[in-house]
């Protein structure tokens, strides 16, 4: 590609870089100074971005998005997101089989919900998700996966630091390391009664994990200095974010991604790279925030670490549940009635065998084309996979997003694509 092409590509992207600002800075007017900021002024925000992109850029905007999606009128701007693929319908090339599977699933779902009596428009939310992810991965143009994962991981970044300084205005650090009152978390008697940007520390981990290990190897990349320092800073804010929530499953699933990012490197520059750099990160979060590795360290010693925080009770429970009767068996308790904390179980014990066994067929019919993966191209969805095995997110586009972002790189990376970030 010319440069002079590559200016131009850049060039096309200022518009949804200043959208991606503009939404941040009104996030954080509301949520950190308490400015009132009404949610159809983001779905106004959201119709303009639509309008004006094409689905490249789009697709962009939406890897931004998805992960500021709980602090925003999520279902509304999934609806406008749908609008536009399917107004591009031409530009959309599917096999039938995907399309029949994608039917088959919407419709189990719809007739569960109908079932259990779960009718609610947050409820049916599931259904344009679904749509939305098989539009984006038929998408047949040209898309630039290093622009998307570059976005983000900035998207990632700007969720983490909005909910530590909006925590930070009424709590002290330090009081964060106790467990009874983490980043994300709320006390029992705070009823939130508006929209906020706030995570549990085990999904922001899920995030966060999604982002570091799909955008990780873009500072490798050849890329102006002051966007490899940002990148390099997003995801250096992601990990700190992360830790200081103290999720333990996301530090053990960073440590398993590390192990397996060594062991996949095929150049030695950049095995020693990589190993310097994870003992640089290390020294620095020892040296900045040793309340964080107290805190972690203080987490381990839980007397529920034994049953992983209640996790194990749940899975006893459900299975209980879910294996009563061959009915829940093949059709499961109810997606909604079942909140064990391991997404693969959840569709297993709410949707039992056969919604099971429609999700994962389903997954596998988004791979569009034939693509010679290496092992490092699997390292960011196996660490994405094994922290939704800790969180229930089966039901949600949004805390599915990580998982359908690492998918997406994977299923699509031999497209042709640009490879600068701009």
């Amino acid at each position: 590609m010319k440069k002079s092409d590559i200016i131009k590509v850049k060039n096309e992207y200022w518009f949804v870089n200043l959208m991606c600002v503009l939404f941040t800075a009104l996030l954080f007017m509301r949520d950190v100074y308490g400015i009132g900021v009404n949610k159809y002024i983001f779905v106004f925000l959201t119709l303009i971005i639509t309008v004006y992109a094409d689905l490249p850029k789009l697709i962009c905007f939406i890897a931004f998005i998805m992960p500021l999606y709980v602090g925003l009128p999520g279902n509304y701007m999934t609806i406008i997101f749908l609008i536009k693929f399917l107004a591009c319908y031409k530009e959309i090339r599917f096999k039938f089989s995907s399309f029949v599977v994608t039917v088959l699933v919407i419709c189990y779902f719809l007739l569960q919900c109908l079932v259990t009596n779960y009718t609610t428009f947050a409820h049916l939310a599931f259904v344009p998700g679904v749509l939305l992810v098989f539009l984006m991965f038929w998408y047949k143009g040209k898309v630039n996966f290093d622009k998307i994962n570059y976005m983000y991981v900035c998207g990632v970044a700007v969720t983490g630091l909005i909910m530590l300084v909006s925590t930070l205005q009424t709590t002290e650090l330090v009081d964060l390391m106790d467990a009874t009152r983490r980043l994300g978390t709320k006390p029992d008697d705070m009823i939130e009664i508006v929209m906020k940007v706030s995570l549990d520390p085990n999904f922001y981990g899920l995030f966060a994990i999604s982002a570091i290990s799909s955008s990780f190897n873009l500072i490798y990349k050849k890329m102006a200095v002051f966007k490899k320092i940002f990148l390099i800073a997003a995801i250096a804010s992601c990990l700190c974010v992360a830790l200081i929530g103290l999720s333990r499953a996301f530090l053990l699933v960073l440590a398993i991604w590390g192990v397996f990012m060594t062991i996949s490197q095929r150049k030695g520059t950049y095995l020693i790279a990589f190993l310097v750099i994870l003992l640089v990160g290390f020294l620095l979060v020892s040296w900045f925030l040793p309340d964080v590795v107290d805190g972690l360290i203080t987490r381990f010693n839980d007397a529920d670490m034994a049953t992983g925080n209640n996790r194990t009770t749940l899975t006893a429970k459900f299975t209980h549940e879910w294996l009563e009767t061959i009915w829940s068996a093949f059709f499961g308790v109810g997606m909604y009635n079942c909140n064990v904390h391991c997404m693969p179980l959840q569709y297993l014990f709410g949707g039992g065998f056969v919604f099971s066994i429609l999700m994962l067929i389903f997954v596998f019919s988004l791979k569009s084309n034939k693509t010679h993966n290496k092992l490092i191209d699997y390292v960011p969805l196996f660490a994405a996979f094994i922290m939704s095995c800790t969180v229930p997110v089966a039901t949600s586009l949004t805390f599915m997003f990580p998982l359908v972002i690492v998918l997406y790189n994977l299923y699509n990376n031999s497209k042709g694509c640009l490879n600068e970030p701009s």
